[in-house]
């Protein structure tokens, strides 16, 4: 099978259609037809795009794409969950309900990136409401603090990124690869961010 989910792309779809796969899948009717095993029309490829060859797939195949689209679920080690847990806990205290550990992400990328201003504004608003409210920055990978005036974690590994985000009661992140990160956690709770792009096109797949 070969399916091209690349929206308007002349050379995602010259390689699905001069394929050898017996199914080659592709978004379009009439004429961009041309070339297809299976046409799915852009009405039924939704707007999300990591959805969108889950859902061309499922069209293909006469299933209803809109039937609900299943988590992303990054199953996190016991192991791994406790290292994370100590090193938020060594920084912040360990969890209590009264006084929340809230962990902020400020990096993105070009027009999604907020700038210092906004940050600092939400963390007088985050301790304006919450008095007992632990908070603390999670470091880019670069190294470089956002939030200098916050205690900091860094973290590299993916999978420990992911244990770290699961640790905080909430996670507040801009648009960026960490949100998305938190999002595949079970049991993470986040907030992402966003200002420059859609989250109906952008946002976490199957996002809760």
């Amino acid at each position: 099978m070969a399916l091209d989910a690349a929206e308007h792309s002349q050379s995602a779809r010259w390689a699905a259609t001069r394929s050898a796969a017996r199914w080659r899948v592709g978004m379009g009717g009439g004429d961009a037809a041309a070339g297809l095993t299976h046409a799915v029309p852009y009405a039924r490829c939704g707007m999300h795009q990591a959805q969108m060859p889950v859902r061309m797939l499922r069209a293909a195949l006469g299933v209803d794409p809109d039937a609900p689209v299943p988590p992303l679920a990054l199953r996190l080690r016991a192991t791994e969950r406790a290292v994370a847990e100590a090193r938020v806990s060594t920084l912040l205290g360990l969890r209590d309900a009264a006084a929340p550990r809230i962990g902020l992400f400020a990096e993105a990328t070009g027009t999604k990136r907020y700038d210092s201003a906004f940050w600092q504004a939400l963390i007088a608003a985050l301790r304006a409401q919450m008095a007992q409210v632990r908070l603390a920055e999670i470091v880019p990978a670069h190294g470089q603090p956002l939030l200098p005036n916050l205690p900091g974690l860094h973290t590299a590994p993916l999978r420990a990124a992911a244990a770290v985000c699961a640790s905080f009661d909430l996670l507040i992140a801009a648009d960026s690869g960490l949100m998305h990160l938190a999002a595949a956690v079970g049991g993470a709770a986040w907030a992402g961010l966003f200002q420059a792009t859609d989250p109906s096109r952008y946002g976490p797949y199957g996002a809760r």
